[in-house]
């Protein structure tokens, strides 16, 4: 289920949060179908979750960079 959701993200334009917080750690799957998706999302800002993976570091880098995408078009400055 979890990894359906990271796969759909590669499409959404509108989700900015997401809660899994009380389920199962996402499996590697999961975590890479999320990365791959923050090729083409730009607007997921916030995944709250509990998460023991060394993926954790590049879906922090992605989350930061939506971040400051969202920063520089609410100031008007090209990204």
């Amino acid at each position: 289920g979890v990894q359906a959701i990271m796969e759909a993200l590669a499409t959404n334009s509108t989700i900015e949060e997401i809660q899994l917080l009380g389920n199962p750690v996402p499996g590697q799957g999961a975590l890479e179908a999320l990365i791959i998706s923050f090729r083409s999302n730009t607007t997921l800002q916030h995944i709250r979750w509990r998460l023991e993976s060394r993926q954790s570091f590049a879906i922090n880098k992605c989350l930061t960079r939506n971040k400051e995408i969202e920063r520089r078009r609410k100031a008007g400055i090209p990204w």
